[in-house]
């Protein structure tokens, strides 16, 4: 009957100590979401620069090819180019986007 008392009260005395600590430090600690935040405001710059030079453009713009063909290729292309120990053959992206073919290589 011993050991179950001090279970109890090794028990309550978490529980207590864990309802102190989170009434004395819980309102200083908020979630924040600056990924999130920080994402949503690059895709809207980015379909507001699109939406500029789809505007001023001379000739039409095709923004699935200039998207998929041009941009994501090339950002991919960057940041596998970054290893030294790699060789050139072996930097290659290709993935299938809405039916098409991608390829970029460094």
């Amino acid at each position: 009957m011993n050991q179950n008392r001090r279970g109890v009260v090794v028990i309550f005395t978490v529980l207590v100590a864990s309802a102190v600590f989170g009434w004395i430090y819980g309102p200083s600690v908020r979630a924040t979401s600056t990924a999130a935040e920080d994402s949503q405001s690059s895709v809207r710059e980015f379909t507001t620069v699109l939406d500029v030079v789809q505007a001023n453009y001379a000739e039409r713009v095709d923004v699935d090819k200039e998207v998929y063909q041009g941009a994501i290729p090339a950002c991919c292309a960057f940041l596998i180019r970054t290893p030294i120990f790699l060789t050139r053959a072996s930097l290659r992206y290709s993935a299938k986007i809405n039916g098409e073919n991608i390829t970029a290589s460094a």
